[in-house]
């Protein structure tokens, strides 16, 4: 993610010879790194995800580790945030839902006094706690 900003990059690949995965810290101005956009790739508004390609780059042992280990602690310190964005892009969803409801009128009056409607937004709070 952010691949255009990106002064390092953690690359993840499965070792050839130990069938390890392993992770490479690859700095941007290696020779035979390739970076660039990935068509069509839907993420999140300030997200630029990117494809990186390695052909015949060199990394030091001292910019390898393992793997396994890295990918667990990175899901154990994301997953938070991940949840945290997930539960504020409902609530944004519950809000303006209400806000629509209040202020649309239909032939029976607002929207919002209408019993199927009301239940709805109930379902989606209910849904949110």
């Amino acid at each position: 993610a952010n691949y255009d900003m990106a002064v390092v990059y953690i690359v993840f690949a499965k070792d050839s010879e130990s069938g390890r995965i392993m992770g490479f810290l690859v700095p941007a101005g290696s020779v035979g790194l390739v970076v660039g956009a990935s068509a069509g790739y839907r993420a999140l508004e300030k997200v630029h995800f990117g494809h990186i390609s390695l052909n015949c780059v060199f990394v030091p042992e001292v910019r390898t580790f393992d793997g396994h280990r890295a990918i667990y602690a990175i899901t154990n310190i994301t997953r938070f945030g991940i949840a945290q964005v997930v539960v504020g892009s409902m609530q944004a969803c519950i809000d303006a839902a209400v806000e629509h409801a209040s202020a649309r009128e239909i032939s029976s009056g607002l929207m919002i006094k209408n019993g199927m409607v009301l239940g709805y937004l109930r379902t989606m709070a209910a849904w949110q706690a």
